[in-house]
């Protein structure tokens, strides 16, 4: 309901009322909302701790391959723990970097339409997430990385910000 495209969502909204007043016509109801009367007060509940599997947080469990072209999508996997332990506002969970003369350069995050994040729970404790990136066809050819940023929650619930870092990779 909140977020990036909350401001999108309100106009496209405002805008469709403004029409039906103009053309006099009733708006459509949309949908009821929800009874929140038996909902308890506190509705999010913090994540479980997380436990890496197959390695330390961060750690690529799949690479991307080494060269692709416009068009193509890139995909790595990595050792993560649950995205809700910080919701990184004002922040990324993904970067996409390019190498420049001057060092990496972040071309691409997570509020791109070209990325995805995607998180899985791996048994109990353990996660997974995959990161993809659709590579535009007006990319400049160079070399790229993808970058995971990530909150583990210790078994005491203290957090631990970590980061992980693919192999580079080629687009032509």
């Amino acid at each position: 309901m909140f977020g990036r495209w909350e401001l999108g969502a309100f106009t496209q909204t405002a805008v469709g009322l403004a029409r039906a007043m103009v053309d006099g016509v009733p708006a459509p109801a949309g949908p009821a909302p929800r009874d929140a009367s038996r909902r308890p007060a506190r509705w999010r509940r913090r994540p479980a701790h997380d436990e890496p599997i197959a390695g330390d947080y961060g750690r690529v469990v799949i690479e991307p391959r080494t060269r692709y072209a416009p068009g193509e999508t890139v995909t790595a996997v990595f050792v993560g723990a649950h995205l809700a332990n910080d919701v990184r506002r004002g922040d990324t969970f993904l970067e996409v970097q390019r190498n420049e003369a001057d060092g990496w350069v972040t071309v691409a995050d997570d509020g791109d339409w070209s990325t995805r994040v995607r998180w899985q729970r791996v048994g109990r404790h353990g996660s997974r997430v995959t990161i993809t990136w659709d590579v535009p066809g007006d990319v400049r050819p160079g070399w790229y990385r993808l970058r995971h940023l990530g909150t583990a929650r210790e078994r005491g619930g203290a957090l631990r910000a970590f980061d992980g870092l693919t192999r580079e990779f080629a687009v032509d």
